[in-house]
């Protein structure tokens, strides 16, 4: 084990046992320090947010950019204090509509599910899985650093939740849902073997893995999407079956419901922009 991989486990096992306001002030020390001292990736930030959104003025941006940042890095403090205690999953995450989904978990149908990178994705996720009854998988890119990789991993034992890769991953999510899972595809960022469709008003690289797999198997899609409430306090909100049409045209219809599908996340980052993760290359052709 290398000496950073050393002081990353050891900067873990201190953040699982740092109180909430302690590790508050750690998350905005560190987004200070990355808009002063280490701005990496600040340039992409500050070039998709001003292009998403021209009416913030350059004061409101930088502002939603450290709030931004200080939101993710404090998300990722309290998942390590729920991985210590697991017990605090279901009381961290609040559900707005959750039944949607564990009435069709109940009669063994599955569901599809649209997420992106909103508030503390990973931790409201891990909350949605073992202690909510439902049994989940998720389409997701697997960390290429060996450290967080093993983090994702025993995120992932502790939650019961699959991770598929988001390569060849089609064979998976069609058997997933012959077995009456719940599969989210986080589909807010750039797929390169994507088509090009508008997300807030920019053509941008999307998968049409969820509207392919829609329209095969006919399983509803919902929207579930989560912002942070307070420290310590998140909410997850499942919204009812977007509505899709089907014909004969299998490449209009998957053109049509991944527009559908960009129109509801574009929605979502405008009601709560500090939210989503804006360091993201997602509009790069």
């Amino acid at each position: 084990m290398s000496i950073r991989h050393r002081a990353l486990d050891l900067l873990a096992w201190v953040l699982a046992r740092t109180p909430l306001w302690l590790g508050e002030l750690w998350a905005w020390a560190l987004a200070w320090v990355w808009w002063t001292v280490l701005p990496v990736r600040k340039g992409v930030a500050l070039d998709n947010i001003g292009q998403a959104l021209p009416e913030l003025g350059v004061t409101a941006r930088a502002r939603m950019l450290r709030r931004s940042l200080h939101d993710l890095a404090l998300g990722y403090v309290e998942l390590l204090r729920c991985l210590r205690r697991p017990e605090l999953f279901e009381p961290t995450c609040r559900a707005e509509n959750l039944e949607r989904l564990t009435r069709r978990q109940e009669q063994g149908l599955p569901c599809l599910v649209l997420q992106g990178h909103f508030g503390s994705f990973d931790l409201v996720m891990l909350a949605m899985g073992r202690g909510r009854g439902m049994d989940l998988s998720c389409i997701v890119k697997a960390p290429t650093d060996p450290w967080a990789a093993a983090l994702v991993e025993r995120a992932r034992v502790a939650r019961g939740v699959e991770l598929i890769p988001p390569r060849h991953c089609m064979d998976r999510v069609y058997r997933g849902l012959e077995q009456g899972r719940v599969v989210i595809f986080a589909a807010d960022q750039r797929f390169n073997e994507g088509i090009l469709a508008p997300f807030l008003g920019r053509p941008a690289l999307t998968g049409t893995g969820l509207a392919a797999a829609a329209r095969r198997s006919g399983v509803p899609v919902f929207l579930v999407w989560q912002w942070r409430e307070g420290r310590g306090r998140h909410v997850m909100h499942v919204s009812p079956p977007l509505d899709l049409t089907w014909t004969d045209d299998a490449e209009a219809d998957i053109a049509r419901a991944t527009v559908q599908f960009n129109d509801a996340l574009s929605a979502c980052v405008r009601e709560r922009p500090h939210g989503w993760l804006w360091l993201h290359k997602r509009w790069r052709l």
